[in-house]
């Protein structure tokens, strides 16, 4: 706002125009280009003219709400009212001062006097008019710090739109994450409830597992590890044996056996470390070795564990010595040779004889046999001659003798019974002595 110029009033009558001129400058500076107030009764206090505020009005000045403007700490509205009031007097003192002009020279002197109380009253409306203006600039001064902070209001503006798109944006993201979060929330759920059924069967299966092997153990175990009773099939390792054992339902007995020195079937028992050892302590000595067409076989009417020897009686023959091999004797004397059987006394007979046992009875020389009650002398004797015609038998009976139940005898007497011997003939039998 230019900066308006009031010229000085020189005295005397011409003053009084000069002074008019000032005053309506001033009226019209006020009503044009500085603040007016009208303020009617009732109505709120307005401005006739704009201030430059890029565009912004100050409203509601003198409401009950905002009664003054102050701006720099000088009240723009009470500096606004007492320049009205004080250009009010200038213009009320002018025209008196014209009046008095006009109506008497003599009055001249009384209007001088109001033209200098006017010029002091100008001069005051000229420093509340200065005031005013530099309230004015003041006010403009608020303007463009208010256009200034509208601008960064507007920039706030901005930013807080922008940060609303981001805020979108991040509501959009964190609602993605919500949802990764459910998913990632039921997959754990899921895994949690994985995890726990295969805690429970890893537990059950190691319950299952103590309840079958109880460890190790000092001695044999009565319970399980739960204090329950033993069942068939629980193993536990012995300390004290240093062996794994196994329970069969009602001992503990070894799980295994060491496989250690194990002959081994495939072998054949070539794996045996000391062949002779072995033969000795299971009683073969050097049978095991001979040849086997130097025993007596099933083929030959008797077996090798049977054969004997001339003389030897069987329940002697209790090791190799006793079978008949080709260095200890023959069971014939050649092949078309003569049968080796036992010979002795009667008195050297079998204690307890089974039924077709055969030897020669030295006593009487003739073969024997034992029917399986009695032996009996078997025909061909030992004096047979003459081609089996002539049979021969002793006269001496030296032992108790029965005849064989249903058979009969016969004798070529004299025959003499030892004493305390005696021949019994059973009831319907005979025995002819010749």
């Amino acid at each position: 706002m230019a900066k308006f110029t009031i010229n000085d009033i020189a005295s005397g009558y011409a003053s009084t125009t000069a002074l008019n001129t000032a005053f309506n400058a001033i009226e019209s500076e006020f009503q044009n280009k500085v603040l007016y107030r009208n303020n009617p009764a009732g109505e709120p206090n307005t401005m006739e003219n704009d201030l430059d505020f890029n565009s912004n009005d100050i409203l509601n000045v003198g409401t009950a709400n905002v009664t003054s403007i102050v701006v720099n700490g000088i009240d723009i509205t009470a500096q606004v009212a007492l320049a009205q009031t004080y250009a009010t007097n200038a213009a009320a003192s002018a025209t008196a001062a014209a009046t008095s002009a006009t109506a008497s020279a003599g009055s001249a002197s009384s209007a001088s006097s109001s033209a200098t109380t006017a010029t002091s009253q100008a001069s005051a409306a000229s420093t509340s008019a200065t005031n005013a203006a530099n309230s004015a600039t003041a006010a403009a001064t608020s303007a463009t710090n208010a256009s200034n902070s509208a601008t960064s209001a507007s920039t706030s503006a901005s930013n807080a739109s922008t940060s609303a798109t981001n805020a979108a944006s991040s509501a959009s993201s964190a609602s993605t994450s919500a949802s990764n979060a459910s998913s990632s929330a039921s997959s754990a759920s899921s895994a949690q409830a994985a995890a726990e059924s295969a805690r429970d069967a890893t537990l059950a299966a190691y319950d299952n597992f103590d309840d079958r092997y109880l460890g190790v153990k000092a001695s044999d175990p009565t319970v399980d590890n739960d204090g329950d009773p033993l069942a068939a099939g629980m193993l536990y390792f012995s300390s004290t044996d240093n062996a794994m054992k196994v329970y069969t339902g009602s001992a503990w007995v070894a799980a295994y056996v060491s496989g250690a020195g194990t002959l081994l079937a495939v072998n054949n028992l070539s794996d045996v470390s000391d062949a002779a050892t072995a033969r000795t302590n299971l009683g073969l000595g050097t049978a095991a070795t001979t040849n086997s067409t130097d025993y007596a076989t099933a083929a030959q009417g008797t077996t090798a564990d049977s054969a004997v020897q001339p003389g030897d009686n069987v329940s002697t023959l209790t090791n190799d010595s006793g079978y008949l091999t080709s260095t200890t004797g023959v069971t014939k004397t050649a092949t078309t040779g003569s049968a080796v059987l036992p010979s002795g006394t009667e008195l050297q007979r079998d204690g307890s004889p089974n039924a077709g046992y055969l030897r020669f009875n030295s006593d009487s020389s003739s073969f024997e046999g034992y029917d399986g009650s009695a032996w009996g002398a078997i025909g061909g004797g030992g004096g047979a001659s003459a081609g089996g015609v002539i049979y021969e038998n002793s006269t001496t009976i030296s032992e108790n003798y029965t005849l064989t139940s249903g058979t009969n005898g016969f004798s070529v007497g004299p025959i003499t019974i030892s004493a305390g011997f005696a021949v019994t003939v059973p009831s319907g039998q005979r025995w002819v002595v010749l």
